[in-house]
């Protein structure tokens, strides 16, 4: 019943994105798939927003969901290869630990970097992004105490729209429980779209 629920809502995800995304992302390994939507949000200021929602499952050691909103400023105006962003997120869901179910909710900074290839003067058509989430003590609610997330992804531009790549992800969150923390690593491969 929780697959079932699962693969509901990455649809609903994918379908409501789909009218009001700038980019949609998928990506899986055995255990675990990340879906993600993005848009650019307007400023009066000019500083480019840009609003998302991901959502990370794994079977791996028990169910384990979040789902991650976040805001982050990035530099996409410049043509330039390197783009580094700052922003918020929030992440909630349930993790288990050794089949214990745990509720997360924490609130914490987003930095994100990219460089692409295809803004040099060589032109490949490949490029890399980085994500480094931290939710400290204070900004962590319910059954956590701190979140530490790191993605980092290479990938292939097959058209101007699309690309293909693989994005390694670590997530790390730490239980208020003693000696209890949940640590997932994944390696996963999949499809983005940019609208």
């Amino acid at each position: 019943m929780k697959r079932l629920l699962v693969v509901a809502f990455l649809f609903s995800l994918v379908l409501v994105s789909v009218g009001f995304a700038g980019n949609l992302g998928l990506f899986i390994s055995d255990k675990n798939i990340y879906a993600y939507g993005e848009q650019e949000v307007y400023t009066y200021s000019g500083t480019p927003l840009n609003a998302g929602l991901g959502f990370f499952y794994t079977d791996d050691d028990g169910n384990s969901w979040l789902l991650n909103p976040y805001l982050v400023a990035t530099d996409l105006y410049q043509q330039k290869p390197l783009n580094l962003g700052v922003g918020f997120q929030a992440i909630l869901g349930e993790v288990e630990p050794h089949n214990v179910g745990y509720d997360i909710f924490a609130l914490g900074f987003l930095f994100t970097g990219s460089f692409d290839f295809t803004k040099t003067a060589s032109k490949w058509p490949v490029y890399f992004e980085s994500r480094l989430f931290y939710a400290p003590d204070i900004l962590s609610f319910a059954d956590g105490e701190s979140i530490l997330s790191l993605d980092i992804g290479a990938y292939y531009n097959v058209t101007t729209t699309a690309s293909v790549g693989l994005c390694f992800k670590i997530m790390d969150v730490n239980i208020d429980k003693p000696d209890t923390s949940w640590d997932e690593s994944a390696l996963m491969v999949g499809a983005k779209i940019r609208f």
